[in-house]
């Protein structure tokens, strides 16, 4: 296996996501929830306003709030109506890169090609005279955003094992960021992604704190409402079990049924974007410059926080272009091949002069009787040639 430090920008080859199929009842119910959230938007006039119209007209917006709410409207509208407040406070989809690059300065988190890099509590620290710089590394290396699912659902891995610093506001942001740039990463007709937790050589004091889980999990199930797919739990020790019982209680029953633990990855990952380490063929190489470099380039996030033309879409619309060129140019004529095709249409002299030459036959010398009693001069039939040949013409009238 050669090592790599390229991020993945689309599924294997051959997984399509399955697009979701609404009843009537349930697009008319989708399609009033989203007037609701235009009636709450800010004032044109606000900087903010066209984000917040982007985000509500996404397609798949109001559907998401109306699952999580199991069809009930009113619940739907609460439900969005706390996101949009939460997003003008955030602005998630402003968040620049140079404000959360400094948790990922030392290498601790990366979205590698497809996978978010994303731990619940990470921030820059001085490394110690005594420390090997290769630790931070290997930390990356255990909190990776990496790769897709079968269903083509970008994968968030988090490393627990290797947490080591407290809980800040720059933490939640950069997890907000990694979210958003894992939303940029799902393919079309997906909207949600799979959370990968390692819980290998964890310990009670590298575990993440209960409010610390708590105010992740508001964040995921308040306001990335359905955007997790699947949750998968590997590695986990007996004695971590507790954890998973204190927090259970908070979670939605809906979250708690995409909850998996210690299941078989090969089963739900395809083994070129399974990490090595995980029994996969991905044997990644973390670059800290090449990782953000491609992250932000195909998600089209510019340094300041501004957006661009994702990299995908650039490709996507050159390549529809360059389809709409071809389909208007006229298709050249092969010369060689025009020149000895047949006309289609023959003019008189050419049908005369095809047709087969006339060839005057001699007359038989008497009538020939023909089989059935009667002669042929009888019948107006005349026989031409020889007494014994067999070919009939009409007789002169």
């Amino acid at each position: 296996m050669v090592k790599t430090s390229a991020v993945f920008p689309h599924p294997v080859e051959g997984v399509t996501p399955t697009p979701r199929v609404y009843t009537e009842e349930q697009k008319a119910m989708i399609e009033e929830l989203r007037h609701y959230a235009l009636s709450l938007l800010l004032p044109e006039s606000d900087p903010y306003h066209p984000n917040e119209r982007k985000w509500i007209e996404e397609a798949e917006c109001p559907a998401r709030y109306m699952r999580a709410a199991k069809w009930k409207l009113e619940d739907g509208k609460r439900r969005i109506k706390g996101t949009i407040e939460w997003r003008r406070e955030y602005k998630p989809d402003l968040i620049s890169a140079e404000q959360v690059k400094i948790e990922n300065d030392s290498g601790k988190m990366c979205v590698l090609s497809n996978c978010l890099l994303t731990t619940l509590s990470l921030r820059r620290r001085k490394r110690s005279a005594t420390e090997n710089p290769d630790d931070d590394v290997k930390r990356a290396q255990l909190r990776l955003l990496n790769g897709f699912d079968f269903d083509g659902r970008p994968i968030i891995t988090m490393r627990v094992g290797r947490q080591n610093t407290q809980p800040s506001e720059r933490q939640i942001l950069h997890l907000i960021f990694c979210l958003e740039r894992a939303i940029d990463y799902m393919p079309e007709g997906q909207d949600s992604m799979l959370i990968l937790v390692d819980y290998k050589s964890a310990t009670l004091k590298s575990n993440p704190s209960i409010s610390t889980a708590l105010k992740v999990l508001h964040i995921l199930q308040d306001h990335y409402v359905e955007r997790l797919g699947r949750a998968i739990v590997t590695n986990l020790p007996m004695l971590l079990n507790f954890f998973f019982k204190g927090i259970g209680p908070f979670l939605d029953p809906v979250t708690r049924d995409k909850m998996k633990f210690n299941p078989n990855l090969h089963e739900l990952i395809p083994a070129e974007h399974l990490e090595v380490e995980f029994g996969g063929k991905f044997d990644y190489a973390f670059d800290p410059d090449l990782y953000w470099e491609q992250i932000c380039r195909h998600c089209g996030v510019n340094p300041d926080g501004s957006r661009s033309e994702p990299e995908w879409k650039v490709v996507q619309k050159q390549a529809q272009q360059s389809e709409e060129q071809e389909q208007r140019e006229p298709k050249p004529v092969d010369s060689e091949t025009s020149s000895t095709a047949p006309d289609l249409v023959a003019d008189d002299d050419d049908v005369e002069s095809s047709r087969a030459p006339s060839v005057q036959l001699p007359r038989a010398s008497k009538p020939v009787s023909v089989k059935g009693g009667t002669s042929g001069k009888d019948q107006g039939v005349e026989v031409i040639g020889e007494e014994e040949a067999s070919v009939l013409v009409a007789a002169d009238a």
